[in-house]
């Protein structure tokens, strides 16, 4: 189990070590992360395309956590931002993967008809999202298409979507004291039970 870290502004080693020689791209510190291992990072990443959280997967005792910390590199609520910057794609997707913890993280940004977060493809199954923020999308903040199942979605928040802020859970999904506000369509849609 080991922790990585993620900061646009790093300067280092590139290497992920500490926050000194961290990522400065938060997809190659998720491409790291092994089961029980754990990516903070702080800041605002503009990727440039999709961060795709689908090169590996947890275990139910051993989860991927991906937390967002403050500019000095605490965990007090303050969130991580990966900002698709009105790209022409969704600010991150999950094709098929298991056993994350995402907390403190704002998706945000997506254009052109995409979502904030989106499930494609197969299945994912034991996502925890825990206070983090879907906003400013073109489409839904949240799109889980009916392939997020028995997952956990936690004081989130979705705004200011152009369309649903919470689309489609799947399967035996909680959502928790989930707030969306000021959305095109709907706060929530088509809940699955």
């Amino acid at each position: 189990m080991t922790d990585y870290y993620a900061d646009p502004d790093a300067s280092g080693a590139d290497d992920g070590s500490s926050w000194t020689d961290a990522y400065p791209s938060i997809q190659t510190g998720i491409d790291a992360l092994g089961a029980g291992d754990t990516l903070y990072c702080r800041g605002t990443f503009q990727e440039g395309a999709k961060v795709d959280f689908d090169n590996t997967s947890g275990t139910p005792a051993s989860p991927l956590r991906i937390i967002g910390c403050n500019a000095s590199g605490s965990v007090d609520g303050t969130l991580s931002v990966i900002d698709a910057n009105s790209g022409v794609y969704s600010a991150a997707e999950i094709p098929i993967a298991s056993d994350y913890i995402i907390e403190n993280i704002s998706f945000t940004g997506a254009g052109t008809s995409n979502s904030g977060f989106k499930c494609t493809g197969y299945n994912a199954y034991r996502i925890v999202f825990n206070n983090c923020s879907f906003s400013n999308n073109a489409s839904h903040g949240a799109f889980f298409e009916s392939k997020l199942l028995d997952s956990t979605i936690f004081r989130c928040r979705a705004n200011n979507n152009g369309a649903y802020g919470f689309r489609e859970p799947g399967t035996d999904c909680a959502i928790v004291a989930c707030k969306a506000i000021g959305n095109g369509s709907k706060g929530f849609s088509n809940p699955k039970s």
